[in-house]
């Protein structure tokens, strides 16, 4: 409780800022690479439920050419631009949510936050749970589907319906497990993880 509480949110702030600072050359670089190769914005603001089912902007870099339409993508989605391809494979795109971290609205580890539309799924007295802590950049469940896209056919058909039935239900009881069994070490743990699955 005493990590949840007090160690976890200043170690969010700290490495947070500290990331951002060392980070900050690549990131502008980043920036401006996005804005000559795909225009304007470079940063990608959209509505996710966060701590208490609070609404906030998650902050990403910019990777596909629209955003309209079905909120899941997939492999070969045609909206995702060729450096925004680059940028996901890396979760380089997920970066700028350093600065959410940093205002307060996510953690380092955590539930993934969802979309509205999608979080509602998650309603209900049985998963508010998840909404007890702040959502994550990475987490257990993120983990596990880092690359969710896979699951879903080429030409993107029925991925509501994959989501919902099989990878929605996974990640609520992967979530639920984190937020049960949450520490320091647990932490440090995902962390590690995250980096291993995305250069390892």
């Amino acid at each position: 409780m005493i990590y949840r509480t007090y160690i976890k949110p200043l170690l969010d702030l700290l490495v947070s800022l500290m990331s951002a600072i060392v980070l900050s050359p690549f990131l502008v670089i980043t920036a401006v690479l996005i804005l000559i190769i795909d225009g304007p914005p470079v940063i990608f603001k959209q509505d996710r439920v966060g701590i208490n089912k609070k609404h906030f902007n998650i902050l990403k870099f910019k990777t596909m050419k629209e955003s309209s339409g079905l909120l899941l993508s997939y492999d070969n989605d045609p909206r995702v631009t060729r450096l925004g391809r680059l940028l996901r494979k890396y979760k380089i795109d997920e970066l700028p949510q350093l600065f959410n971290v940093i205002s307060g609205q996510m953690s380092i580890v955590g539930p993934r936050p969802e979309v509205p539309k999608l979080a509602q799924k998650k309603f209900g007295r049985k998963y508010d749970i998840i909404f007890s802590v702040k959502p994550g950049i990475t987490g257990l469940s993120s983990v596990e589907y880092i690359n969710e896209s896979k699951y879903f056919p080429k030409n993107g058909r029925n991925r509501y319906k994959i989501y919902f039935s099989k990878i929605l239900p996974q990640k609520i009881k992967l979530d639920i497990q984190y937020i049960n069994e949450l520490s320091f070490t647990r932490d440090a743990i995902i962390v590690l993880r995250t980096i291993s699955k995305l250069f390892g």
